[in-house]
This record gives structure tokens, C-alpha cells and sequence, in this order.
């Protein structure tokens, strides 16, 4: 391909007759090329460049013919390129040493980008799902995990600690509605257990006639503060219990 593109290079000088141009170019050609020696001949046999170094066994000759016209028809002059092995070789080895060169500087860059990914969204990524798998709100809550410059990392920390924030409240909701409920059972367990002895306690104070008028009053008295009591706890027991119906519910009118 190299002297293909050396051919069409030559080929306009050559045509006009500027065989100095083309002398010139041969000289450029050899300098630049693994080139072991180069010859230009015309139709008559005449070295209008080259040899300037003798051929050696092994070494890669090629030739190229040039051409009046476009067609290929009518031959101009013949182009010999004896190409040097030896140098073929060193600049195989040069493109193989870049090639390798290219090759650790694409490992080492996969290695620095396999590391920055790692640090900032596999390791924050991995805490989080470690934190989510064992359940432990406050662990989520005062755990903030490995630092991470990636935007979205950090926005789905801030969106779980967000979501053990709403858990706590949650489960602060359901302690406090399951002591209120523990609080009117109870109520309502007393005021039930006091009605049966306070029924008592009004049948024998109505026979009490044979004790003095204060001790009476005394114990009317008694028996009827253990009554209020006992009906303000099942009226407050009542109107906790309707407060907790859904109001749609509670005013609906039942179907006829």
C-alpha cells in the first residue's frame, strides 16, 4: 500500500519529464521506508534512481509498473522496491512495543476506573443493601456508609434514612394507640369489677338504721362515689370507643 501510494506520488513527474522531482522523492522514499535498496527504469532500461544498495537473500522485492495512461496499457517505466527483513522486523517490534504500551495504559485506566466505581457506588451501594437486609432502623438511621461523590448515591441514602425516619414514627404511633388501648381496657375492667361489690355495698346501706344519722350520710356517701367512678370510667370507655369508628360509618343510616 506504501508504494502504491509512492506510485501515484512519482507517476505525475515521471510523466512530465521532472525525473530530478522524481530522483528526490526515490531518496525521500528510501529514508523513511524499511527500504534495502530502490531502482526506477524507464522503457529503454535506463536507472532514472537507485540501486543505491545492493540486494541480500531473503529480503521482500516488489514491483510496480507505471503506466502512460490510466487504462494500464502502455507501460512508462518500472518501479523495484527490494524491502530490508531485518528492518520489517524492528518496526514490527516497534508497533508490537506500542501496541503493549497501549495495552497496560488500557489496563491501568480500567484499573483506576474499576477503583473510583468501587469506591463511590459499589461499596455505598453494598452498605445500603447490607443496612436494608438486617433490619435495624437506628443502624439505618446513624450508619452513614461509605462517602460516595455520585449524586444518585447519595440521594438514595438521604430516601432510606428518610424511610427508617417515617418506620420510627410509625412504630411510635403503634406503642402509644396500643397503650391508650391497654388504658381503656383496664378502665373498663375496673368499672366492671366495681359494680358488682358497689351493688352490694347499696344493699346493705339501705339497713343501716340502727347507726347514728352521720355514719349514714358517711356511707351513702361512699357508696356513691364508688358509682361515679365507676360510670365515668365506662362513659369515657364509650366515647373512646365511638371516636374510633370512622365517621362516614357512624353517621350512615343502616337500609330498610
Amino acid at each position: 500500500s506504501s508504494q502504491k501510494l509512492f506510485v501515484d506520488t512519482i507517476s505525475q513527474d515521471l510523466l512530465m519529464g521532472a525525473n530530478a522531482a522524481v530522483y528526490g522523492r526515490c531518496r525521500s522514499y528510501m529514508a523513511i521506508q524499511p527500504v534495502e535498496s530502490i531502482e526506477l527504469l524507464d522503457l529503454n532500461g535506463r536507472q532514472l534512481c537507485g540501486p543505491w544498495k545492493s540486494s541480500k537473500q531473503g529480503d521482500v522485492l516488489i514491483e510496480s509498473p507505471i503506466y502512460f495512461d490510466e487504462a494500464g496499457k502502455e507501460q512508462a517505466s518500472l518501479l523495484r522496491v527490494r524491502y530490508s527483513t531485518a528492518l520489517l522486523g524492528s518496526a514490527k517490534l516497534k508497533y508490537a512495543l506500542l501496541l503493549a504500551m497501549a495495552i497496560i495504559g488500557l489496563g491501568v485506566i480500567h484499573f483506576i476506573v474499576a477503583r473510583v466505581i468501587s469506591a463511590n457506588v459499589s461499596a455505598p451501594i453494598s452498605s445500603i443493601s447490607q443496612l436494608l437486609a438486617s433490619g435495624d432502623v437506628s443502624a439505618i438511621l446513624h450508619n452513614a456508609g461509605p462517602p460516595s461523590t455520585i449524586r444518585e448515591v447519595g440521594t438514595l441514602r438521604e430516601s432510606m434514612k428518610a424511610l427508617a425516619i417515617r418506620i420510627v414514627e410509625y412504630q411510635k404511633e403503634l406503642v402509644a394507640s396500643a397503650r391508650r388501648e391497654a388504658v381503656v381496657q383496664m378502665e373498663a375492667q375496673v368499672a366492671h369489677d366495681i359494680r358488682s361489690p358497689l351493688a352490694a355495698l347499696e344493699v346493705a346501706a339501705g339497713d343501716v338504721s340502727q347507726l347514728p344519722e352521720d355514719k349514714r350520710i358517711l356511707i351513702r356517701a361512699a357508696v356513691g362515689r364508688i358509682r361515679d367512678i365507676a360510670n365515668n370510667l365506662l362513659d369515657r370507655q364509650r366515647t373512646q370507643a365511638i371516636g374510633s369508628i370512622d365517621p362516614a360509618v357512624a353517621t350512615t343510616e343502616p337500609e330498610a
